[in-house]
């Protein structure tokens, strides 16, 4: 929070020197500084509002995992033949409902079952990453929180959350995304789901 608002001034200052620089004449200088001002203050507090995020986010970042069902229940359960190493996200219970008040963790909690045709204990990574829509409408990821964890064959839970920090007064919802992607045994699935920011 305390980069967001630093980075907020700091866009303010700048803008507000270049907004008088763009004037042509007195009157539309000082119209100017003060657009300029109020552009950059933005700016800049979503820049400061991001790095913040991703500093404090990964901090904060936290992650479990539980065996639910062993190999026999789970391969009986999707009629699995004991041929090829398949690793597959069942359910994910990601929170970021459509809206978001910054400030609050949010939860990206997964079910999934990975299955060898011996049973043996699989290394699993798992990597929830978030990420928000730049100025120009391209993903910038923002958060990469990874975990690896050696998990018997069959199906587990893992649940984690993301702290959000606070969003600054003077920005906008903020577009942004969840994603958790699974590997294990060579195979990968990943689900996904966008909401907004709103200032807390």
């Amino acid at each position: 929070r305390n980069a967001a608002l630093g980075s907020a001034l700091t866009g303010a200052i700048l803008g507000g020197i270049l907004g008088a620089l763009v004037g042509n004449n007195s009157n539309r200088r000082n119209q100017g500084a003060v657009a300029g001002a109020v552009a950059g203050g933005i700016a800049g507090g979503i820049i400061g509002w991001r790095k913040s995020w991703a500093s404090c986010s990964s901090k904060f970042a936290t992650a479990s995992s539980l065996a639910t069902e062993n190999f026999q229940e789970t391969a009986k359960r999707i009629g699995y033949d004991n041929g090829s190493p398949q690793a597959r996200i069942e359910a994910a219970n990601m929170k970021p409902y459509p809206e978001v008040q910054s400030g609050n963790p949010v939860s990206v909690d997964l079910r999934y079952y990975v299955l060898t045709p011996d049973g043996r204990d699989s290394q699993v990574k798992i990597t929830r990453v978030l990420a928000c829509a730049d100025e120009k409408g391209a993903w910038d990821p923002v958060v990469n929180a990874p975990e690896s964890h050696v998990v018997q064959a069959g199906t587990n839970v893992s649940r984690g959350t993301i702290l959000i920090p606070k969003l600054p007064a003077n920005m906008g919802p903020q577009k942004c995304a969840v994603s958790i992607k699974l590997e294990s045994e060579g195979q990968q699935d990943q689900k996904s789901a966008t909401f907004s920011i709103l200032p807390g």
